[in-house]
């Protein structure tokens, strides 16, 4: 991805665990995705800031084994005022 911030949208619910966020090779953090009541369009991070113009590589982290981790789409914007 190319873009200033970045917006990883998936679901969650009781079969989702949690997960490790990584952009760039640096750990951003720990999060989880479960919970009670489905949600299909469960914002999984954000992240702002990034180096405009720039390759960028966000990698998320299943850290259940036999959970699920569903990730669906993600919104890259850019521009210097973007996260404003």
């Amino acid at each position: 991805m190319s873009g200033r911030d970045v917006w990883a949208y998936g679901i969650s619910g009781a079969a989702q665990g949690s997960y490790r966020a990584v952009v760039d090779g640096e750990l951003i953090g720990n999060y989880s995705a479960r919970s009670e009541a489905t949600d299909y369009h469960h914002l999984l991070l954000e992240v702002h800031n990034l180096a405009d113009g720039e390759p960028h590589t966000l990698t998320l982290v299943n850290d259940v084994e036999g959970a699920s981790l569903a990730f669906d789409y993600a919104i890259i914007q850019t521009g210097p005022n973007a996260s404003a």
